[in-house]
């Protein structure tokens, strides 16, 4: 039987400390650091059963995938915000 000590056991051993999932309003979210950055965390399903643990693993893996991927994107901005010429002083 499927339970959230078994798949945050295996979240874990996957992908470190980052992140588990918890049962929230009929809704079951990903929560933690190497999601933090996703639009959304939540997996409507009302039952952790209802999905087996491939599938959680699965859904984990597209989320850490996501944040790591809005972090690349704000660092590519911010490297090219830090190359754009600088104004040394208004002129009069």
């Amino acid at each position: 039987m499927l339970t959230f000590k078994s798949v945050n056991k295996e979240l874990k051993e996957r992908f470190g400390d980052g992140i588990e999932i918890l049962q929230g309003d009929g809704n079951i979210y990903f929560w933690g650091t190497l999601v933090d950055r996703c639009y959304s965390t939540t997996v409507p399903v009302p039952r952790l059963n209802r999905l087996d643990l491939n599938h959680w693993i699965d859904e984990a893996t597209h989320l850490v995938n996501e944040s790591k991927q809005f972090l690349d994107d704000q660092l590519k901005w911010e490297k090219r915000i830090m190359q754009l010429p600088r104004n040394k002083g208004a002129s009069k």
